[in-house]
This record gives structure tokens, C-alpha cells and sequence, in this order.
């Protein structure tokens, strides 16, 4: 690269007081910064060199940093400052990438991949952890009001029926057990009506 203008003297990226290891993508380049790792290698924060990637981290990628190594699918790390790469529990539920916020596929979160996000029920673990989107609440809804419906039905049936006595239950001795068999009746009667019809 040659800094300034009308500078015709080029300085090598691979030089040990550049980023040794190095080079430029194009012809023309006029800045330091423009000197970046060849596919294979990333820039080391430590060091002004490139390094070999390691485990886990895309061997086609160019001018990765620290903060921008592109994982491959299967594997996970814990910030942008990490060379540690993990292989995850189930490797479908890392998809890789170099956003460090979206290494994980739909529906997973967390170290490894291995946590369900919100919304999202889980089964098993570890390995065998399936995170599952939940279906709301509708269903528990209708639940709800069905059972309301059903027992306002039969208070309601229980209470046409000890109606329809001239004389007081205490006195004909009626039991919650006499009650069941009088709605059990008045059942077998509805059916066999409704079967007449």
C-alpha cells in the first residue's frame, strides 16, 4: 500500500511492522487498514500477524479479526473476544456465521445453543433437547370455557331437578348420590328422545 498522496514508495502488509501475513484485496490500496488476512488466517489481537484458523472457525473466509471469525454451522462461542470455539450439544442447533447474536437457529439460545428460547417449550436435554414454538394460549382458553359451560350445565340440571320436588330434600332424605342417579336418568330419557326424533 502507499500512504498519502502522490506517494509512489509501497509499503508490504507482510512485514513485521504492518500485519505480517498479509496482504491487500486490490491494486491501488493507500492505507494500512486495507492490509487484511488472506482465506485461512485471521488477524490476532495480540500480535500484528495472521494465524491459522482453528477448530470450528470458516477456512474461506477473508480478513477475519478476532471479533469477526465466521464459525462454522455446529459450533458456538460466548462473545466477539473469544477464541474459544465450542462444538455445540446437537450441532443442527447452531447455524455459525460471525454474528455473535444470532449463532443459534430459531427457536435455541444461550451457551451452546442448548436453552429454549421464549416462547418455546423444551424437551429432553442436552444432546436430545428439542426447543418447540408453543401454540398460545387459545386452546387452554377454549379449554377454560367449555368446563365453565359444562358445570353451569349440570348445576343447572341438578337444580331443575330438585325443583320440580313438592317436598323439602332434607325430608325426602336425597343425597348427593341420589342426585347423580337423577341426572343419570335424565340422560338415558335425552338420548332416547333424542334417538325418537
Amino acid at each position: 500500500f502507499a500512504s498519502g498522496t502522490n506517494n509512489t514508495f509501497c509499503t508490504y502488509c507482510d512485514d513485521d511492522k504492518v500485519l505480517k501475513g498479509s496482504t491487500t484485496k486490490s491494486t491501488g490500496s493507500t492505507s494500512i487498514f486495507d492490509c487484511q488476512c488472506e482465506a485461512g488466517d485471521f488477524k490476532s489481537d495480540s500480535s500484528s500477524t495472521c494465524e491459522n484458523v482453528f477448530a470450528g472457525v470458516s477456512p474461506t473466509s477473508e480478513g477475519m479479526t478476532v471479533p469477526t471469525l465466521s464459525l462454522k454451522p455446529g459450533f458456538w462461542r460466548s462473545s466477539a473476544t473469544s477464541k474459544d470455539v465450542l462444538p455445540c450439544l446437537d450441532q443442527t442447533h447452531c447455524k455459525g456465521g460471525s454474528n455473535i447474536t444470532d449463532l443459534c437457529t430459531e427457536g435455541y439460545t444461550g451457551p451452546l445453543c442448548a436453552v429454549c428460547e421464549p416462547k418455546y417449550a423444551s424437551t429432553g436435554s442436552g444432546q436430545t433437547l428439542a426447543c418447540t414454538k408453543c401454540g398460545g394460549s387459545a386452546l387452554a382458553t377454549i379449554f377454560a370455557i367449555s368446563a365453565t359451560f359444562f358445570v353451569i350445565i349440570v348445576a343447572s340440571i341438578c337444580y331443575c331437578l330438585r325443583q320440580g320436588s313438592d317436598t323439602p330434600i332434607e325430608k325426602k332424605g336425597l343425597t348427593a348420590h341420589d342426585d347423580l342417579n337423577r341426572l343419570r336418568s335424565f340422560s338415558k330419557d335425552a338420548k332416547k328422545k333424542v334417538k325418537a326424533v
